[in-house]
């Protein structure tokens, strides 16, 4: 992650709907309906706005563990805004008892444990 930008927005962030749409209107934020009360945003665009190092913002949010108890499988869901903004990907990984994390795709988020 370079270092500089608005600081608020560096990395992963935690705001409110209001929050963040007031941080810039017109980009249509306020039309996620689903993003209620504190969230997690990663906004590289409203990071970028303000000088830093050289390259994009490279963030990672890490979900604490969540234990499985004996299943042999777990439902992954999770509500997404996702809005391009240059060159960037936005990944989900799932990964088992410290097994090497797999990319989570929309017609895969039911994970069976895995060696």
């Amino acid at each position: 992650m370079p270092a500089g930008g608005v600081t608020e927005w560096r990395g992963w962030s935690f705001a409110t709907g209001e929050f963040w749409t007031d941080a810039e209107r017109g980009q249509g934020r306020e039309t996620d309906v689903r993003a209620r009360n504190v969230f997690a945003v990663a906004d590289s665009d409203e990071w970028d706005d303000k000088a830093h190092g050289a390259g994009q913002l490279d963030s990672t949010l890490v979900s604490p563990a969540y234990r499985l108890n004996g299943a042999a499988g777990a439902t992954v869901s999770y509500a997404t805004n996702y809005r391009v903004d240059g060159p960037q990907t936005g990944d989900v990984y799932v990964s088992y008892d410290g097994c090497t994390p797999q990319v989570a795709t929309a017609s895969s988020t039911r994970f069976t444990a895995w060696s």
